[in-house]
């Protein structure tokens, strides 16, 4: 890491990556140390019992250290057994209908989602068919043009309450985390360092910290002004653009969202958990 980017923090975030790899590591570590301590057992024994009682501090703390990560860590999916039970029964849930766009669809299609809801389509749909999404927030992370996913992001929005206040509140979700935190943190380091040196008796312009909501807002009314006069109106249009061919509704989640209010669409299938509509 160069120094540069010490003191930017470009490259702050490469800790966070590293945390996935903990668990890995606490697993490997947890077993060589009960292989230790089983061939050390006899040496142990002998230890005088100051020495014991430090040691056995020492080992519970880092036991108590490895309970309290597996219980926070999002990445050690065994310690949530729940979750994934309701994650199999919500697979078993939607395969129907998934089934049911593989059947009648031979070519690839794309499918329109409710982006504020709590279901998974948006891993059900690319896992367990041949087709694609309109949108899905993990695309942030993906080759795609950030001008390109803010549009998506707004044309997949086009049936729920959209307002200034909601395109900054979701930032991101079409822009990333980068954006959220990293950038502002970025511009804000400067003005620290600038500060704790006392560069404004130099004549120095430190300026003032700022924030995401603060740092991109003329881009956040760009991008309402941009819905509420080129998305919403021209909804169809966008559609097409983006080739959209079926919109998908979880009637357990998505009681907000209205695909069947759209005039160009014709319900397709219901199995009472699950619609599908078709843009024709």
């Amino acid at each position: 890491v160069s120094a540069g980017n010490i003191v930017t923090g470009l490259d702050m975030e490469t800790a966070s990556h590293a945390a996935r790899f903990t668990t890995i590591w606490l697993i490997v570590g947890s077993i060589a140390a009960a292989y230790f301590l089983f061939v050390a057992r006899t040496a142990i024994a002998q230890l005088s019992m100051k020495r014991k009682m430090a040691f056995g501090c020492v080992l519970l703390l880092t036991l108590l250290s490895g309970a309290s990560y597996l219980h926070v860590d999002p990445y050690f999916g065994l310690a949530d057994i729940n979750s994934s039970r309701m994650a199999a029964l919500e697979a078993l849930a939607v395969m129907p209908a998934m089934q049911w766009l593989d059947a009648n669809e031979q070519e690839q299609k794309v499918i329109w989602t409710n982006p504020d809801t709590g279901n998974h389509l948006y891993i059900f749909i690319p896992n367990y068919t041949k087709h694609y999404l309109l949108y899905t927030y993990s695309a942030t992370v993906e080759l795609l043009l950030t001008s390109e996913q803010e549009e998506r992001y707004l044309v997949a929005n086009a049936l729920s309450k959209v307002t200034l206040e909601s395109i900054a509140a979701d930032l991101p979700a079409y822009d990333g985390g980068g954006a959220l935190l990293d950038t502002p943190s970025i511009a804000n380091r400067g003005v620290k360092i600038c500060r704790a040196l006392h560069l404004s008796l130099l004549g120095y312009q430190c300026g003032s910290l700022t924030d995401a909501r603060t740092l991109f807002a003329s881009h956040f009314a760009d991008m309402y002004k941009k819905f509420t006069t080129d998305i919403r109106p021209h909804l169809r249009d966008e559609l097409k653009k983006f080739h959209v061919s079926y919109i998908m509704k979880d009637l357990r989640t998505d009681a907000d969202f209205h695909p069947e209010r759209l005039p160009y669409v014709k319900e397709v299938y219901s199995d009472g958990r699950f619609k599908i509509y078709k843009i024709i």
